[in-house]
């Protein structure tokens, strides 16, 4: 291929050496594969992949979709990206998390892309949790989570969820974030416990 473009390239400049001319040969071949290359990180990134690449990610987590829609009750809906893309991010905080507050916390934010989650725990309700979860969920995941525990948290725990797709408990610029309550009908989130 380099014999090619040297071939059908006709070289001006002078005194050149030829290691010179080999890497003015195949410097647009390089380019080309660096820029591919650059590109492979997106496709395992949990965010950005889709389809085949999305199933791979699977693989590694150890959840097809099969395995994700018998885990929501619905192989249609785990053949959408997004909903599998969820189940998939549930998975493997189920595989490493420890279940401390601050990973559930962590967690439930990063699953579900979660504004803000107030975790609280009661003393007339031993084993339960309770997570109130701000975010933009669409209307599928919202009724996975009416209906399928996708919540990380310590095995015989209980978990009470209160979604929203709404902050409407904080106070916040309503200007800059419309899911916040606006000045003087919220409270602030170092007062929610």
């Amino acid at each position: 291929m380099g014999y090619e473009v040297l071939k059908e390239t006709p070289l001006s400049v002078e005194k050149m050496s030829n290691l010179d001319g080999i890497i003015w040969a195949v410097a647009p071949e390089y380019e080309n594969a660096s820029l591919f290359l650059g590109g492979l990180e997106n496709l395992n990134d949990f965010d950005s992949c889709t389809g085949v690449w999305l199933d791979r990610l699977g693989q590694l987590v150890c959840l097809t979709r099969q395995q994700a829609g018998a885990m929501i009750g619905s192989r249609e809906l785990a053949d959408d990206d997004n909903i599998y893309r969820v189940c998939l991010k549930y998975k493997a905080f189920v595989n490493s998390c420890r279940c401390t507050p601050d990973e559930i916390i962590e967690a439930t934010k990063i699953i579900f892309g979660a504004t803000q989650v107030v975790y609280s725990e009661r003393r007339d309700t031993p084993a339960t949790i309770f997570l109130s979860i701000s975010a933009p969920f669409s209307d599928m995941v919202m009724s996975i989570l009416g209906t399928h525990d996708l919540i990380v948290r310590p095995a015989g725990v209980k978990v009470r969820v209160d979604c929203s797709t709404e902050d409407a408990e904080t106070f916040g610029f309503v200007d800059l974030n419309p899911r916040v309550a606006g000045f003087g009908e919220g409270k602030f989130a170092q007062s929610i416990n």
